[in-house]
C-alpha cells in the first residue's frame, strides 16, 4: 500500500510494506529529500530480500517522519539497489497502529 508521509517536512509518497522485516531507502531519495537531516554511516552490511537476493546496505539515515499528524524520529538502512521509501514491519511495530489519517494508493 502506498501512503503519502512528510520526511523532514517534504512531501513523499511511501510504500507500507508489512511484508519487509526492515525500513529501507534508494541512495539518490537521501541526497535528494533528506538532505540536511541525514547523516549516513560507513557501509555497515547486506540484507537479503524474500526471494533471497542480496541488497547492498550503504548506512543508516535518521530523520523525521510525519504520518497525519504524528512526527516519528526513524532510522532508516539506505541501498543503492532499489529506489523510493519502503517502512517495514520494524517500523509498523514500533509506531502500533495509531497513524491518524492515511492518504492511500492501494
Amino acid at each position: 500500500m502506498r501512503i503519502d508521509i512528510q520526511v523532514d517536512g517534504r512531501p513523499v509518497r511511501a510504500f507500507l510494506d508489512t511484508c519487509s522485516d526492515i525500513t529501507i531507502v534508494d541512495s539518490a531519495f537521501t541526497q535528494n529529500a533528506l538532505v540536511r537531516a541525514t547523516r549516513i554511516s560507513a557501509r555497515i552490511s547486506s540484507v537479503k530480500t524474500a526471494s533471497g537476493e542480496g541488497i547492498v546496505i550503504e548506512g543508516i539515515c535518521s530523520t523525521d517522519l510525519t504520518v497525519g499528524q504524528r512526527r516519528y524520529r526513524t532510522n532508516i538502512l539506505v541501498t543503492p539497489d532499489m529506489e523510493g521509501l519502503v517502512l517495514g514491519a520494524d517500523w509498523l511495530s514500533r509506531k502500533g497502529k495509531s497513524f491518524g489519517t492515511l492518504t492511500t494508493d492501494e
